[in-house]
């Protein structure tokens, strides 16, 4: 079994859209006003509709890179990093993690060799 794809569905869809615009380092394909895909990364944000329409807030994305620190020079030169440096983790990878605007996590990780 293999995920295919995330979803974030979120009141904050713009914010969002701008945000991992900057992460990825282009726009999204847009579908209509609701659905934006970030097709090589396999992520969609969905505008949600309603006050009711429950937020996302808790969702962890966890990318891998090739190179963790260019990643981290070119996403803090742009402001997303506050101060999350890259560091080794105990269960084998290189990494930093960085919020979005809707408070999800979003970490870049490469296994160190």
């Amino acid at each position: 079994m293999k995920l295919r794809a995330a979803c974030i569905q979120t009141h904050h869809a713009d914010a969002l859209v701008a945000f991992y615009t900057q992460v990825f380092g282009r726009p999204p394909h847009v579908d209509g006003d609701v659905d934006y895909q970030f097709a090589a990364e396999q992520l969609t944000i969905f505008r949600l509709a309603g006050a009711t329409a429950p937020a996302t807030q808790s969702l962890a994305l966890i990318f891998t890179v090739d190179d963790v620190d260019s990643a981290y020079t070119r996403l803090d030169a742009l402001g997303l990093c506050n101060g999350a440096l890259p560091t080794n983790k105990p269960w084998g990878v290189h990494s930093f993690v960085i919020t979005d605007p809707d408070g999800n996590t979003v970490s870049f990780t490469k296994a160190i060799a």
